[in-house]
């Protein structure tokens, strides 16, 4: 079988579904969002070599199921509602297939398991689709199950698309979009960079990962990392622009000032904007790590560090609440660092700790670690103190599956996968922890890279133009000899 991540349970049987140039997808009436109409009646003429248009019937006679065939499915079916929300049965037959489920995300997620077992064959005068005939019961074991991606100056739309669409088809439930200067805020275009996508740019794209049942929780940095780049690189998408921003920063830049009322404002106005952007949803990534000189400004410095972080993070909470979202924060600060093994664990706190008794529980804790290969045991410490807490690795397999067994093991809220900079020399990464937080990873490092290659190509055809093909522009670094 072919499909990533790996079905929970699966029987082959004799025949395939064979289908050539039209396909009937028959649905409940409501029961796909516009955007997944849309999303998957591009991704079916993908997947198809353009071979094959679908059609979306809505029929009040179906209970919870769905049928694919070559024509108009309108027979009665039993109402089922006993499967969790993820859940989802996929039977496929000669003549056709069908879908039982519960909510939308289970009909998405069989859609993107028939999708992937699309396959094209040699015919005497063109070629033939199939589906090989299967039995699938399928429901992942981590129901918060995120990729977090970030958008540089390099990254362009096509990428940002395949990205999206890798997560959609390896079927994670939420994608954290951080842009590194490269959206441009109406509130105030001048924190970003000139270059920087406009609203007009990336609502497609948040559509498109609404349509894969994707939920895209807004990111920007409420604390350090305010320049909204790489600290090796000294680059700063507000103050390269317009240098009498200066006092909305402590005096280097890389935090936020939060005693300047200004500041808080206009965080607050940006917050606003995002939430509008990504459109439904219940949460928002405030950073809030690596945070090395907040609280050194003249003004800053007059109060308690501590007490500064706490009143930001509360008020923070409080306005998020306005939009029923719930703030994620990284939380290496959160540490007494002396409790860890510092050749496990990363941490960057300065006794911020201390306020952690005082914090709300409505506060996510994203906890990474990134070269951590044991169970977290600053998760557990703060789960152990009430917080819901998401565990989050990078760049290793066994880093990925020491923080998804953790959080597998101690009934986590889920996982955040990270990618930063490194996405396009990783390709492996996010099919390789989507399998993982699914139910387990059984491929080799190169299958998932070909596993992210056989999608990306499907997803956002090159149409032959070699820049435009696989995760990137060219395939050598530098000269040749």
């Amino acid at each position: 079988m072919f499909i990533v991540p790996e079905p929970k349970k699966y029987i082959q049987k004799d025949g395939n579904f064979y289908f050539s140039q039209n396909l009937v997808i028959t649905i409940p009436e409501n029961s796909l969002y516009p955007e997944s109409i849309h999303a998957f009646t591009e991704l079916f003429k993908n997947y198809t070599a353009g071979k094959t248009d679908i059609e979306f019937l809505q029929s009040k006679k179906l209970g919870h199921t769905a049928v694919i065939s070559e024509k108009p499915f309108d027979v009665c079916t039993p109402c089922i509602k006993s499967k969790s929300d993820y859940e989802y049965e996929l039977e496929i037959r000669e003549n056709f297939a069908m879908i039982s489920f519960s909510e939308t995300i289970g009909l998405i997620h069989a859609l993107i398991s028939f999708l992937q077992l699309i396959r094209i064959e040699d015919a005497e005068t063109d070629i033939r689709l199939c589906v090989p005939c299967y039995d699938i019961y399928d429901k992942p074991d981590i129901a918060f199950r995120a990729i977090h991606l970030c958008v540089f100056h390099q990254t362009s739309l096509s990428f940002l698309k395949k990205a999206i669409a890798l997560c959609g088809m390896t079927k994670c439930s939420h994608i954290i979009i951080e842009f590194w200067g490269m959206y441009r805020y109406e509130c105030c275009p001048e924190i970003s960079w000139k270059e920087a996508y406009t609203k007009e740019d990336i609502l497609p794209l948040i559509k498109y990962a609404n349509g894969l049942g994707l939920e895209v929780i807004p990111m920007l940095n409420h604390l350090g990392h305010a320049s909204q780049g790489r600290i090796c690189f000294g680059k700063h998408s507000a103050l390269d622009n317009n240098l009498s921003l200066a006092p909305l920063f402590e005096d280097d830049g890389w935090s936020w000032c939060t005693t300047n009322p200004k500041t808080l404002r206009l965080l607050e106005e940006c917050r606003r904007e995002l939430i509008e952007l990504c459109g439904k949803g219940s949460y928002f990534h405030i950073g809030f790590d690596e945070a090395y000189t907040f609280g050194t400004c003249r003004r800053c410095s007059k109060k308690d560090r501590n007490e500064l972080m706490k009143e930001h993070l509360i008020n923070i909470t409080e306005d998020l609440k306005k939009y029923g979202r719930r703030p994620i924060m990284w939380s290496d600060m959160m540490h007494k660092n002396d409790d860890y093994d510092n050749k496990m664990y990363w941490l960057s706190g300065h006794g911020e700790y201390k306020i952690r008794p005082e914090l709300p529980r409505d506060i996510i804790m994203a906890e990474w670690q990134y070269i951590c290969t044991e169970e977290f045991k600053t998760a557990k410490s703060l789960a152990a103190d009430g917080f819901s807490v998401l565990t989050c690795p990078w760049d290793t397999a066994e880093n990925i599956d020491a923080a998804v067994n953790t959080a597998k093991n101690n009934t986590l809220m889920g996982v955040i996968g990270t990618t930063w900079h490194t996405l396009s020399q990783m390709q492996w990464l996010i099919p390789y922890i989507s399998d993982k937080m699914w139910g387990d990873a059984n491929l080799s490092i190169q299958e998932y890279q070909l596993c992210c290659s056989y999608h990306v190509r499907r997803c956002v055809p090159a149409e032959g133009r070699y820049e435009n093909a696989g995760f990137s522009e060219q395939e050598l670094s530098g000269h040749i000899y």
